[in-house]
């Protein structure tokens, strides 16, 4: 893989090996036709859970053995990093 090539996510297989070689590359990453609007779909959904206060694991609830605690709007942001 060289800097030249670019990989497409949604139009390969992309593998950690692959993910390391890119990044000590530089490759450039590109997003494969309607994967855009995918992910844009996805937020969305993400966007109505917060909103409703809806249970979701890992979004608007804890992690593990947090599963029970709630996530606060202001805190799911960096919750997850």
């Amino acid at each position: 893989m060289t800097p030249d090539q670019t990989i497409t996510l949604g139009a390969q297989t992309i593998t950690p090996e692959t993910v390391a070689i890119a990044v000590r590359r530089a490759v450039p990453v590109a997003l494969h036709g309607g994967a855009r609007e995918k992910v844009g779909a996805a937020r969305a959904v993400v966007e109505q859970y917060e909103r409703e206060g809806r249970p979701a694991y890992g979004l608007t609830r804890g992690l593990g053995g947090q599963i029970g605690q709630a996530v606060e709007k202001g805190e799911a942001a960096g919750y997850s990093r």
